[in-house]
């Protein structure tokens, strides 16, 4: 038996990092019970409801000792997790990220997951602060870590091009997002062409997100057809800043906030609500909204980058996310784009069964 020591909060923070690694947790726990797995946390309340088998599960910092979030990480990266980290002897630590320090002990005994390079890549965008401490948590988990997992290829030869001046003989291996098959075998819906088109946006609320350029070509667009509304789901319905920007382009009439939904009711929207879908983000690790647009059959416009070449291949409609023309030109092709027929399977790279053999593979090696 080994001790297995997980890193989990971020399974608990309903982001794209708790879709991508809850699943590859619950199944770790299930296939492989003989082990001892700590998971490590700041909210085990959460945790708990996220976790389908038993464990324990140890909450170091409660996330309300501190009203600003990047605080509490901070301590928690810094101090709480490495302090817990030397009063155990575990055989191995699992991390979803990287955001913490590596006590010399566990030098080697490592793997994170590394799920974009954007504050390195387009680091202007960013607070001076945010980028000093990516860099230093960065350059120490890679330094001193076993392996890395990562989301695509993209990343991963943009990490092999790193290491080589940091740590060449890192294992680095990719580990796609994974979709559950349920999705594909849901009922076609049977819905007639409507006049008011409802197009889905579910990429968050962040710098890279390119916001300003999705609102202000939307906002450009009303004033050739008022009848498209944005849907948009996640967390954002109560965010402050995120209203300012629909109140600043003038979208209040023309937005649905859905808040946070369940699986369930987002395929709900994907087969019986929406007619097409936008993300126009300058950077991804994978984009996990752009493949779920395909599955479904959903028209896409997306960033004419790199990573999404490599997940959606051919299916979108490219455009340029800094040129507002292009991408107004563009969305008036998404408009009167008909829906696509959906996937009748997940393609064999996002099917969690072949990514887990790989994320075991590399657990197993070091154990």
């Amino acid at each position: 038996m080994k001790k297995i020591v997980i890193e989990s909060r971020l399974v608990t923070r309903n982001t794209g990092i708790t879709g991508y690694f809850e699943n590859i947790l619950n199944k770790l726990l299930l296939l492989h019970p003989e082990n001892e797995y700590l998971l490590i946390t700041d909210d085990s309340e959460k945790l708990k409801k996220k976790i389908r088998f038993k464990c324990k599960i140890v909450e170091i910092l409660n996330k309300n000792k501190f009203k600003i979030q990047s605080l509490s990480d901070f301590v928690y990266g810094t101090w709480s997790f490495p302090k817990y980290l030397i009063t155990e002897n575990a055989d191995i630590v699992i991390s979803p990220y990287y955001d913490f320090i590596i006590p010399n002990k566990y030098y080697n005994k490592v793997i994170i997951t590394v799920h974009d390079l954007c504050y390195f890549e387009f680091y202007k965008i960013y607070k001076i602060r945010t980028i000093l401490l990516a860099n230093y948590f960065f350059k120490q988990a890679i330094k001193n870590s076993y392996g890395i997992i990562t989301v695509s290829e993209t990343i991963k030869n943009k990490l092999k091009l790193y290491c080589r001046f940091v740590n060449k003989d890192l294992n680095i291996v990719v580990c796609y997002n994974a979709f559950e098959n349920y999705i594909i075998q849901s009922k076609k819906s049977n819905i007639s062409e409507r006049k008011i088109k409802k197009i889905l946006y579910a990429g968050g609320f962040e710098r890279r997100k390119n916001i300003d350029n999705m609102f202000g070509v939307f906002s450009e667009y009303l004033k050739i057809n008022k009848q498209v509304l944005l849907v948009i789901t996640g967390n954002l319905k109560y965010n402050k800043q995120f209203i300012k920007k629909i109140k600043k382009f003038q979208l209040d009439n023309h937005v649905i906030l859905t808040g946070l939904i369940s699986k369930d009711e987002l395929n709900n929207l994907y087969i019986n609500e929406i007619d097409g879908a936008i993300n126009l983000s300058i950077c991804e690790g994978f984009g996990r909204n752009n493949y779920e647009a395909k599955m479904f059959g959903i028209p896409l416009l997306c960033s004419d980058i790199e990573i999404n070449h490599e997940i959606v291949g051919d299916y979108p409609i490219y455009c340029d996310p800094y040129d507002k023309e292009n991408i107004l030109k563009n969305f008036i092709k998404l408009i009167n784009c008909p829906k696509h027929k959906p996937l009748k399977s997940i393609d064999e790279r996002f099917q969690l069964e072949n990514n887990f053999i790989k994320f075991y593979s590399l657990v197993n090696e070091l154990i």
